[in-house]
């Protein structure tokens, strides 16, 4: 498997089928050597969120060793968060439930819990049809109290499984595996959602086609508009917010701060140009009104120059710091005053030699250091650029 991603604020484990049938199988033969069970999430939209939005809820799942993207949106996020595809389909639920045991080799000992104790039998019943010698130590509904966790898991713990399938739902089945972590070392356990009912036939899943196109989410809601449409709606317009706010951070604005002193620079310098041409040919009081919008972009130069500066963990910009933001800081000054000082002059002396001086040499002294700036950004930004270290993979988790 791939080492995790983080993608708001969750690690998430990018496999495919066969890589996380391949691992969990490792993991059976090494099960004497962990002191805890190993927890995998397939996690989907709705865990996302309720992680980011939710502190009980991610003091909780805190306890899961791997967040399986168990969503079609979630694994376009972490193609996109990576910046290489290493998903070519998500890793759903109910069909690794299906394929993994239905392809199980008979050592593994398996243990259902979740769903109702009707619904379990005939999960049961499909599960052995399709694969004789699958061995199943166990099962019980998932219809218990609080109470009760406690002589579930020594019944869990007497039939001795490697693997414990959880179907109780979120955030049950999370709170659960939390509660029981610790207490069963070298057990599986897998957080698989409504893969119970699915394959036990008790409620249909999404057609193919729209499990591609990552709108499961609204099959299910269509199936049950009751209990899913205020819960979907909630959940999936959040996760819009919180992914469209860590692209926006994580992606889209460290590319846009390692250009900008070029472009900004370059940008204003093209404003400054028109307001050079501004003062030969148009009446003082339209230069005003151009001179302002000048300033306001030396304004935003300054502030972003800063901010790429004090991103520079290295340090490799501190001898220009201050001589940037000193030469931003005049440039933006020396604008400022245009605006103020051209329309009094106006009206003092219209049409004297000091009305048409003195907005040049403003101009000039706004002009000169932009020039600096611009140059010492481009000589920074190739330099930044042949010596920028190469970033290495992240390790797996054990």
């Amino acid at each position: 498997m791939h080492p995790p991603v983080t993608f708001c604020e969750t690690e998430l484990t990018p496999t495919s089928y066969d890589e996380l049938a391949e691992y969990l199988l490792r993991l059976v033969c090494a099960a004497d050597e962990r002191p805890a069970a190993i927890v995998l999430d397939f996690t989907n939209t709705h865990i996302l969120v309720s992680r980011l939005i939710d502190p009980e809820f991610r003091e909780t799942t805190a306890a899961v060793d791997f967040f399986i993207p168990d969503s079609t949106p979630l694994t376009w996020s972490v193609n996109h968060a990576a910046g290489e595809k290493l998903m070519n389909d998500r890793v759903y639920g109910p069909e690794f439930t299906a394929r993994f045991l239905n392809r199980s080799p008979a050592e593994p000992r398996h243990y259902f819990l979740g769903a109702s104790s009707e619904c379990l039998d005939d999960l049961v019943t499909e599960l052995v049809s399709q694969n004789p010698k699958l061995t199943i130590v166990g099962s019980r509904n998932g219809y218990f109290a609080e109470s009760e966790r406690d002589e579930i898991v020594e019944e869990i713990r007497a039939a001795k499984p490697n693997f414990l399938w959880l179907g109780l739902g979120t955030p049950k089945q999370q709170a659960f595996s939390h509660f029981a972590k610790s207490q069963l070392p070298g057990v599986i356990i897998l957080n698989v959602g409504f893969a119970f009912d699915v394959n036990a036939g008790w409620k249909q899943d999404a057609p193919k086609w729209m499990q591609k196109l990552g709108l499961t989410w609204l099959f299910r809601m269509a199936s049950e508009p009751k209990r899913l449409v205020a819960r979907y709606v909630k959940f999936n317009s959040l996760f819009l917010l919180y992914a469209a706010d860590w692209f926006l951070i994580h992606k889209f604005l460290p590319k846009l701060l390692r250009h900008a002193r070029g472009l900004f620079c370059a940008f204003t310098l093209v404003i400054a140009g028109f307001g050079a041409w501004a003062v030969w040919n148009l009446p003082t009081s339209l230069l005003g009104c151009g001179l302002l919008l000048f300033s306001i972009i030396g304004a935003w130069l300054s502030v972003t120059i800063s901010m790429v500066a004090a991103d520079d963990p290295d340090e490799r910009f501190a001898p220009s710091k201050k001589l940037l933001n000193l030469l931003c800081g005049l440039a933006v000054l020396a604008a400022a005053s245009q605006c103020l000082v051209i329309p009094a002059i106006d009206i003092w002396r219209p049409g004297s030699t000091i009305s048409i001086m003195l907005p040049l040499v403003l101009s000039l002294t706004a002009w000169i250091p932009l020039a600096a700036v611009l140059f010492i950004s481009a000589v920074g930004i190739i330099f930044q650029l042949r010596t920028a270290p190469v970033s290495q993979p992240g390790m797996p988790r054990s």
